[in-house]
């Protein structure tokens, strides 16, 4: 195993940095073996540690699970691996509740994909087992993709929501939910067939305590994606679908914003190819009308927001939102770059900040911690030499956005040039919306020079020549960034 984490504290094998500014910790780690590694999903205790829903690929057919346990300075303190021989294991669901235990809702197979059961555990913040059942899926069922969302009814009891697919391979699934006492035994279950329901994107409370918000992409009407109401029974009981100017597509995160209204999170495709994707926020009222939105991204590259969860807040003036930047069918080949943007209630940028573009990095979750800061995990790769796979990742920043060290593996950004290297186009991003850009060759002079720029831009600059430039965006106040670009 490898791991890479900055800057210098060491606790065993293991490499970390941490720095307090006003209470806050951040941190940057990266680890793996010779395989695929993920960190698909994030939650904390009270006391400020971390708990991350990890995969790693065995095989071609098999999975292993674990969750690794990271105190607030970001060290490992703990983890749980699930490997079953001949077996595959995924966590689809990971939660603290209010005593500071871990619900965990996973499942096995003999190989991925197909899960003929699934796994209710209730875990200390040890990783102990306090309860572990076992339970089969509705029958002519291959596989249930539950979403990863535990909520708690008026009555305290676990609520899940997911949807159940017949043919494994087949992308159009049924709605299932369950509902579970605190010993992890059924209450009650229902499942919907219905041939058009691709996936749960996100499953919500609503503010009555006793009924639920289901946001599905719908493939098999001519809207993009639904929400669906379903009440205390888990039955549906209204369905809306929404239909936007633009398709939308997934990921999609939903959070309720205030008694009447929820705010949503994803990205929709810019023109009629699947080339272009720009990051979307928007409040939505119990309707599906738009009351307002943010859109944010260039229309001839991927900007997709984090997979599975890429909104959160702890007060509605200081919204998380993320995204990874980045060009379709490049992937493992080319760095790639992330985004937080921190909002205001009115969607309004407070700031926005760039991480990565020295690897190809892909972010799936984000969490608003309780320090005022954000949690980010995902996955790490080298560009260049694929041999040793997927890293772990994960990065920690303060209410700021900001890595309060001055030794992190890459800078923190206030804008971005990408791709970097290039060829034909540049593109710019900045996340203070007006700027002007200049650049310059590496005799000084000034090659290319743009004015008056909001938030983005592309450039075609065909006609220089290869070589080293250097880049400089600025304002009236002063330089907002500057680097080294280089075309190809």
């Amino acid at each position: 195993m490898k791991l890479h984490v900055k800057p210098f504290i060491i606790t065993g094998f293991f490499l970390f940095f941490t720095h307090i500014l006003m209470s806050q910790h951040t941190f940057e780690q990266y680890w793996g073996g010779v395989v695929d590694d993920k960190i698909m999903g994030v939650c904390e205790d009270s006391d400020g540690n971390f708990y991350l829903r990890t995969i790693t690929r065995k095989t071609s057919t098999n999975r292993i699970a674990s969750i690794i346990k990271l105190n607030p300075l970001g060290e490992i303190v703990n983890e749980k691996i699930f490997d079953i021989p001949d077996s595959s294991f995924f966590i689809n669901t990971l939660y603290v509740n209010s005593e500071d235990d871990l619900i965990v809702i996973g499942k096995k197979g003999k190989k991925h994909g197909e899960y003929p059961g699934f796994i209710f555990m209730k875990l200390d913040s040890d990783l102990n087992t306090i309860i572990y059942k076992e339970y089969t899926i509705p029958e002519n069922y291959k596989n249930i993709y539950f979403q990863d969302v535990v909520l708690i009814n008026k009555h305290q009891n676990y609520v899940f929501g997911g949807v159940a697919k017949i043919n494994t391979y087949n992308q159009t699934g049924d709605y299932y939910f369950m509902e579970m006492d605190k010993n992890g035994d059924t209450l009650k279950t229902n499942i919907y067939p219905d041939e058009g329901t691709l996936f749960i994107n996100d499953f919500i409370l609503n503010p009555d305590s006793i009924s639920y918000s289901v946001f599905g992409k719908y493939m098999a009407a001519s809207y993009s994606f639904q929400k669906a109401t379903v009440d205390s029974n888990l039955n549906i009981t209204n369905i809306i679908g929404l239909t936007p100017s633009y398709e939308y597509n997934g990921p999609l995160t939903a959070k309720n914003f205030s008694d009447s209204t929820i705010l949503i999170s994803n990205f929709y495709f810019t023109g009629p190819t699947s080339f272009g994707a720009d990051l979307n926020i928007m409040e939505l009222d119990k309707e599906g009308n738009i009351i307002q939105d943010y859109l944010w991204g260039n229309a001839d590259t991927a900007d997709y927001a984090f997979w599975y969860k890429s909104l959160d807040f702890k007060t509605k003036n200081s919204i998380f939102w993320g995204g990874n930047i980045g060009i379709y069918g490049a992937w493992d080949d080319t760095p790639l770059t992330f985004t937080l943007i921190n909002l205001n209630e009115n969607l309004e940028p407070n700031w926005q900040r760039f991480y990565g573009g020295d690897h190809h990095y892909e972010i799936y979750t984000l969490l608003a911690t309780q320090d005022g800061g954000c949690i980010m995990v995902g996955l790490r790769e080298n560009c260049d030499d694929h041999t040793n796979g997927e890293d772990f990742y994960v990065l920690k920043v303060n209410a700021e956005g900001m890595i309060s060290t001055n030794d992190s593996h890459f800078e923190v950004s206030d804008a971005i040039v990408y791709p970097n290297p290039g060829n034909s186009v540049l593109h710019l991003q900045c996340g203070v919306p007006h700027f002007h850009f200049e650049l310059y060759d590496s005799q000084g002079l000034c090659v290319y020079h743009q004015k008056n720029i909001y938030k983005q831009s592309t450039l075609n600059i065909n006609h220089l020549s290869t070589g080293v430039y250097i880049y400089r965006f600025y304002n009236k106040q002063g330089i907002i960034e500057q680097g080294k670009w280089v075309k190809n």
